[in-house]
């Protein structure tokens, strides 16, 4: 097929139901990271066979939040940057498959290896409510396995639909997993399962071993909830003759309440992060430290950093915990790391949204505040807020307010304002400005005075670069409105 066989080949397969959450973003970030550290494929199958539950625009959704979040896949529906599907072993949607799987249905009834099941759902209930009553876990009783021939060409006949289970045999299962070691089960505990329901439309566990063998999957890295239907799945890899690939499952994430983070939970939709001004390399850090730990410890990581660290050793079998308050940290740091200029990029929709003018303004300028102010962002939505220092002058009452409390307010404005006043237009401020004032005059209430009557805000930029930024002329103004 043109595949190396020696080549790592992972995939994310969501099913498009809904919005992507945390815990799909966290289980495709795992296995990007794999596939960039070991030089391997990263596929993204869409697994869409059960049209009930697919949801419109899930999948486009899907394909958004990946791009958002930077994890470029290498084959797919359609390209990372757009347009036709890439890769040689699609199609990359399952419901597109259908013929495949039928080939391989097709053959496993041939074999004897599956059978038809005539069984009525209320049959299959009331067997299910016996083994209730009677505390064994339920197993199909196989009442459908032995049919002849010619009782089971009489039920094909006469219609109404039929499911098709395959025959399982006896014994014993195990398979290594990378992340949690020997795992072991019992076929005798599953029992006869479905492979296509009676609307002819074949179920997950048949349909993801077609595709993970025919997409020549190395590794399958997927959540802890998918840990029992790794043994469902090997008995159909025994069936078909497929040598199973290695597997990898992920703990789940908790939330806050210690309990299993809901997809319907506000803070597990990425539009929530995206809405609340998260960057998506801050994301992307905070996923990966939810169950994988740096080897030296470190919190602050970017992309390429995950990659040339990341290994399945170091990925933790305990369930992760996910808090917002560590975040919104990482956030911040990576809000320090951008630039100015990208700062403003960044920002645009929330800017937009809080009606800041800054179309019209110098870019420089514009990016030298942003840089100013970026140590006091959490989040991208707090940046128009604190531009509005330098794009708008304190109102009156602000001013009155904050300088009331510093008793010689009026005294440290006049020096400074003559300070300001011996500045040449163009001369570059500095610390000197504050010399002369801290000789006579408290240096807290010194630097608090000058703020206030600036920002009438206890906090923000740096003074020198602030008064640098905001410009001799736009200082003198607003120190003489202070005094009033």
């Amino acid at each position: 097929m043109g595949i190396e066989n020696n080549k790592v080949r992972v995939r994310f397969a969501p099913s498009p139901t809904g919005e992507p959450h945390i815990g799909n973003l966290r289980t495709a970030l795992f296995n990007y990271l794999y596939a960039r550290k070991t030089g391997g494929i990263f596929v993204l199958r869409i697994d869409d066979t059960d049209l009930s539950r697919t949801a419109p625009g899930a999948e486009q959704a899907v394909f958004e939040s990946l791009r958002w979040l930077g994890l470029e896949w290498d084959e797919g529906p359609e390209a990372f940057e757009g347009g036709e599907a890439t890769g040689a072993l699609g199609p990359y949607r399952q419901s597109e498959r259908l013929s495949v799987y039928k080939k391989y249905l097709d053959l496993l009834l041939e074999q004897g290896a599956a059978y038809f099941c005539f069984c009525r759902e209320e049959e299959l209930e009331l067997e299910r409510q016996i083994a209730i009553k009677s505390g064994k876990p339920y197993r199909y009783s196989g009442k459908c396995r032995n049919l002849s021939e010619d009782q089971k060409k009489y039920m094909l006949e006469r219609g109404g639909g039929c499911s098709v289970r395959l025959k399982v045999m006896p014994g014993s299962l195990k398979f290594r997993d990378k992340i949690r070691g020997e795992m072991n089960a019992s076929a005798n505990d599953i029992g006869d399962f479905i492979i296509r329901r009676s609307d002819q439309i074949p179920t997950y566990n048949f349909t993801c071993v077609i595709d993970d063998h025919l997409m020549e999957m190395s590794m399958v890295i997927r959540a802890e909830d998918h840990l029992y239907n790794t043994f469902t799945q090997l008995l159909l890899y025994r069936a078909l003759g497929f040598e199973p690939p290695e597997f990898a499952h992920l703990s789940l994430i908790l939330g806050a309440d210690r309990k299993p983070l809901s997809k319907r939970e506000q803070a597990s939709s990425i539009r929530f992060f995206q809405e609340k001004g998260y960057l998506s390399e801050a994301l992307v850090n905070y996923l990966a430290l939810l169950g994988f730990s740096h080897p030296d410890a470190k919190e602050f990581l970017k992309k390429d950093e995950l990659v040339r660290s990341f290994k399945l050793e170091r990925v933790s079998k305990s369930a992760a915990v996910f808090d917002l308050a560590r975040l919104d940290w990482l956030n911040r740091k990576h809000i320090r790391d951008l630039s100015g200029a990208e700062l403003i990029s960044r920002s645009a929709d929330f800017l937009k949204a809080a009606g800041a003018e800054t179309g019209g303004l110098d870019a420089d300028w514009l990016a030298r505040a942003a840089d100013s102010v970026k140590d006091n962002i959490s989040r991208l939505y707090e940046l128009p807020q604190w531009l509005k220092i330098y794009l708008e002058a304190p109102a009156p009452d602000a001013l009155k307010e904050s300088l009331a409390g510093i008793a010689p307010a009026k005294e440290i404005l006049e020096k400074f304002l003559a300070q300001m006043e011996n500045l040449k237009p163009g001369q570059t401020p500095d610390q000197s400005l504050f010399e002369p004032l801290v000789k006579s005059c408290n240096k807290k209430e010194v630097y608090m005075a000058v703020r206030y009557a600036l920002t009438a805000r206890k906090e923000g930029p740096e003074l020198v670069p602030l008064i640098d930024i905001l410009g001799r002329e736009e200082v003198l103004k607003r120190v003489q409105a202070a005094m009033g």
